[in-house]
């Protein structure tokens, strides 16, 4: 390999998860978001028409929402499948 496997996978590889499934306690969010380098990887997913939680606003925590809400909610996928303004 001419690269780490990391960084095959940050190129070519996008993850969603539904419902969200990560540490549940807030100072946890950022070690668990840096480990996962979550902007360039993860992306939004509904799950629709299930619904795995109360409110629109518990599907993504807010912490995550609060640091990478529009990346994850719109910048990673247009990025990944190259969409236009």
């Amino acid at each position: 390999m001419r690269r780490y496997p990391s960084e095959y996978v940050v190129e070519h590889v996008r993850l969603t998860a539904q419902p969200y499934d990560g540490p549940t306690v807030n100072s946890d969010y950022p070690l668990f978001a840096a480990q996962l380098d979550f902007g360039d990887v993860l992306m939004y997913s509904s799950d629709y028409p299930h619904s795995h939680y109360d409110s629109a606003d518990d599907g993504i925590p807010a912490p995550l929402r609060a640091s990478l809400g529009e990346r994850l909610m719109r910048e990673t996928a247009r990025s990944f499948y190259r969409l236009d303004d």
